[in-house]
């Protein structure tokens, strides 16, 4: 009799695990971060998401500034200040789907760690923008005051 519930478990785990479809459930949420002016675009996971004044990042460029890619659907972050209808995906040349915030894709600066800016400027042919909100909402705290310039908790 205990056969049974060894073989009953066997089965069950086999149900579980992850799968690679598109009905996973999985999605690239797109997060922010308060910077003086602006709230900046940002990974999930607080890298700063980059624009590019060209139209395409590819080869060597797209190994220094990785796309940002999606996995599954995109979304905001609740309360990130992001207006959702500005977010989507464009195909790159390569298959994958790149995330886009009002319809240019968003780079990853692979020289940079969580939280640094630092990638702003002029390489491969063009200039390289933080990805930001144009709205003027502030991040706050639960008491309603602005957390500037203390929060990294």
């Amino acid at each position: 009799m205990a056969v049974l519930p060894v073989a009953l478990a066997a089965i069950l785990a086999g149900c579980g695990g992850s799968s690679n479809s598109s009905g996973s459930g999985s999605e690239t949420v797109v997060a922010t971060r308060q910077a003086q002016k602006a709230l900046v675009l940002t990974t999930d996971s607080d890298q700063t998401l980059y624009t590019f004044s060209k139209d395409t990042c590819e080869g060597a460029c797209a190994e220094v500034w990785n796309p940002f890619v999606a996995e599954g659907s995109v979304e905001a972050e609740s309360d990130s200040g992001i207006d959702p209808n500005l977010l989507g995906t464009k195909e790159r040349s390569d298959g994958e789907r790149q995330v886009t915030f009002d319809g240019k894709p968003l780079y990853i600066y692979s020289k940079e760690e969580p939280s640094q800016a630092t990638g702003a400027g002029s390489s491969f042919g063009g200039v390289w923008r933080v990805a930001a909100t144009t709205s003027s909402f502030q991040r706050q705290t639960t008491t309603g005051v602005s957390c500037e310039p203390n929060c990294d908790y």
